[in-house]
This record gives C-alpha cells, sequence and structure tokens, in this order.
C-alpha cells in the first residue's frame, strides 16, 4: 500500500507529545532530591522516565486518564499543547503512519533517557522490506492475525500494520513491563487492534495465527524452569529457542524473522540445523545492505521460515539485496523473491 506522509506534519505531532511530556516531568519532580537540570539523567535516578511522561500525556489526550496534583501552572500548559493537539487532529487529515512516525522520534528519546541501545528499535527501512515480504506471503488476504513473539515497542508490527492493504489484528507477547506499557498505548493513539500479552513467549504458544513477523532479540536465555530439546543441550541463544518453540504449532505456517548476520554462527547452530531439517524449511534468507544499518557491526538479514512444509529439504535461496538507489536491480530482486514466495 503506497502511504503519503507530511514530514512536516509528523514533526509538529512529535513536538507537541514532546513539549507536553517534558512539561509533565518537569510538573512532577522533587527538586529537593532531584538534580536542578532536567536532562541531567546520568547524575540523580529520576522519580519518572520519559516514556512514564509520554503514555500519561496520550492517555490523557485519548482521554482515559486525567491531570492531577501537579502546579496549576503546569496543568495549564499542557492542556494547551493537548489543544493544540488536538486543533491539528481536527484541521489536517493524519494517517496512522504519521502518527508513528511521530512516536518513533519519542522512541529514540526516551531509549537515550533509559540508555537502551537505539540499534533495539527496528529500522524504518528494515521494518518496511518486512512489510513487503510479508505481503507477498499474505496476497490475496482481506484479514490477518499477525505475532510478534518480541513486540518491543512494536515499530515493526505496526509498520506492517499500517502498510498491509488488509484488516491486520496484532498479537504481541512482551515481558518487559515498561515496554508493554508503550506498545499497548501506541496501539490506542494508532487505532490498531492489538493483543498484547506481558509475558515470556517461550511460555505460550497461540492458535490461528497467519503469520509471525519479529526482530528477536540476540541475548542468551536463562530460565531455571524452561525445558527444550536445545536449551537442555546448554543452547541458550533466543532467537534459536524462539524458532524451536514456534515450530511445535501444527499448521503450516511462516515465520519471517529478522536476524543478525552471524545467527549461523552461534554455540549449537549446528544442532539448530538439524532440528530445522526435521520440521521446517528456510526458504529464503535476504542479506540487507549496509545503507540500512546506522553501523556495519549492525548489519542485519530476514529470514524466512517454512513450519511443516508440504515439501521438505528445499534448498535455500540466497539474496543480497542491493541498496534501493539501485532500482532496476533491487526491484528486480524483490520481483525474485515474490516469486518464490508465492509459488504453490
Amino acid at each position: 500500500m503506497d502511504i503519503k506522509v507530511n514530514d512536516q506534519l509528523v514533526l509538529k505531532i512529535s513536538d507537541i507529545l514532546d513539549d507536553a511530556a517534558m512539561l509533565y516531568f518537569d510538573a512532577t519532580r522533587n527538586p529537593d532530591i532531584e538534580s536542578s537540570e532536567v536532562t541531567n539523567y546520568r547524575i540523580q535516578k529520576l522519580h519518572l522516565n520519559f516514556y512514564d511522561c509520554l503514555i500519561k500525556i496520550i492517555n490523557v489526550f485519548l482521554k482515559v486518564d486525567n491531570i492531577e496534583d501537579i502546579p496549576e501552572n503546569f496543568e495549564k500548559q499542557i492542556n494547551d499543547k493537548l489543544k493544540e493537539l488536538e486543533q491539528l487532529f481536527e484541521n489536517e487529515t493524519i494517517n496512522s503512519e504519521e502518527l508513528r512516525r511521530a512516536l518513533l522520534f519519542q522512541d529514540i528519546k526516551a531509549f537515550k533517557n533509559l540508555h537502551y541501545p537505539i540499534d533495539y528499535i527496528t529500522p524504518d527501512a528494515v521494518s518496511y522490506l518486512a512489510y513487503i515480504i510479508s505481503s507477498y506471503i499474505l496476497e490475496n488476504k482481506r484479514e490477518a492475525l499477525i505475532l510478534d513473539p518480541n513486540l518491543g515497542t512494536g515499530n515493526l508490527a505496526f509498520t506492517l500494520a499500517n502498510y498491509l492493504d488488509m484488516d491486520v489484528t496484532l498479537i504481541g507477547y512482551e515481558n518487559h513491563e515498561l515496554l508493554s506499557r508503550v506498545a499497548a498505548v501506541k496501539a490506542d493513539f494508532l487505532q490498531q487492534k492489538l493483543i498484547i500479552n506481558q509475558q515470556d513467549c517461550l511460555m505460550v504458544l497461540p492458535n490461528n495465527i497467519d503469520l509471525i513477523v519479529s526482530d528477536p532479540a540476540t541475548h542468551n536465555y536463562h530460565n531455571d524452569d524452561y525445558s527444550s530439546y536445545l536449551y537442555d543441550q546448554g543452547i541458550s541463544y533466543f532467537p534459536y529457542l524462539l524458532i524451536e518453540h514456534y515450530l511445535k504449532m501444527e499448521k503450516n505456517l511462516k515465520m519471517v524473522l529478522i536476524i543478525d548476520n552471524d545467527f549461523f554462527n552461534q554455540k549449537g547452530s549446528n544442532v539448530f540445523k538439524e532440528l530445522i531439517s526435521k520440521t521446517a524449511t528456510i526458504e529464503a534468507l535476504i542479506v540487507l545492505p549496509e545503507t540500512f544499518f546506522s553501523s556495519i557491526n549492525n548489519l542485519k538479514s530476514i529470514l524466512v521460515l517454512n513450519i511443516n512444509p508440504k515439501e521438505k529439504g528445499t534448498s535455500t535461496e540466497i539474496y543480497q539485496l542491493p541498496n534501493p538507489n539501485e532500482q532496476d536491480k533491487f526491484k528486480s530482486m524483490l520481483n525474485d523473491i515474490r516469486q518464490l514466495l508465492t509459488k504453490e
């Protein structure tokens, strides 16, 4: 789906949300125990982080919460900002992709505030390509139930929902309490259907999913109560365990996973590959261009995995995606990928 985005409108929305959130931050500070500078996060542990303030502001804007117990001058300034945002919604035609991009700016600020690595957020170029791949797999569908088992703040999932030309319901698992709250309030702001579960994705197996799309964390998983074929052999690389877990789904299903380029060099990779060969097929490995990433240390690829395929043992197609500036080559390779993923 082609969506027109007004960049100036995106920045305006982002600025209003930022201003209102920082006003709430200032209004709820205790100067007796905190630093005098709002931005001096490293010196004192603050009472609220930026996400807490942003969630509050969005919920007030959506009229599911109220501003209470803050100085009157701050309350007035915040209400003025929210009125400005309301007028913007009344006077402009705003689509959900413009709102998502405005929230992405807030994600970046919040991650800096919390000292979380920015590369935990899936880059838009990668998210958009994941949408293209997903659109090939879901071709001709009118509705889809899409699972992201490692949802984070939802940037990847919401990009898919915005661009896919169908009725999308998202299901997300996220065991980080703050990030799950962020994803939930974003869904409300975007008016996107999201069923979010704050829990370990390896502890639940959903039904009736049409597609799994995720940018899984790359840590080593530790849980004394967890047991699986791979984990019991000392293999703890989370993406391996995530794939192993969803191989248990009995229906024919595809997974679109954003993986680090050293994915197949992790401890236990041989055992993992052997497991895959018995129950799934890696249909495609799409190596993404360096220009998609801020650093060559963060290069990634997209893995398309077919669970319970009709034909097992088929070979994996590997694509080295060119820079999008090379339009003819880029479109040609996407067409090749489409033919692969849509063939019977």
